[in-house]
């Protein structure tokens, strides 16, 4: 057993990762399966059961603060980009606004256009 938790801190300085994450990683299998040699450990000594549980109640408690940050950063963005009645009124008078004067001096003027656009397609 000695061997085996100097060959895990061993591996925890390569690669890196916490004493606690190397013995997780050392637990399961690619499919996530406990393996044999796992199953024989935490069954002789319940200080590894303790630690694998508290490894794991770490990344699960990590994993969930991750997903609640992740859906904030979602919601702040989909309530920056909103566009609210209020936004989709003004918008609306500020193109009444500019369309109507045009409207007006159309309708004042369009006999004046009309012989204008007449007179220019005509030859001559």
């Amino acid at each position: 057993l000695k061997e085996a938790v100097e060959e895990l801190g061993n591996t925890a300085e390569r690669t890196g990762k916490t004493f606690g994450q190397t013995l997780v990683d050392s637990l399961f299998d690619v499919n996530g399966n406990l393996t044999e040699t796992a199953k024989t450990a935490l069954i002789t000594n319940t200080a590894l059961v303790d630690m694998a549980k508290a490894e794991l109640e770490a990344q699960q408690q990590a994993a969930k603060t991750n997903y609640e940050n992740l859906i904030k950063q979602i919601n702040n963005v989909g309530s920056a980009a909103l566009i609210t009645s209020g936004q989709i009124a003004a918008m609306m008078a500020a193109v009444v606004s500019v369309s109507l004067p045009l409207i007006i001096l159309f309708l004042i003027f369009h006999k004046k256009i009309m012989q204008g656009v007449s007179r220019g397609g005509t030859k001559g």
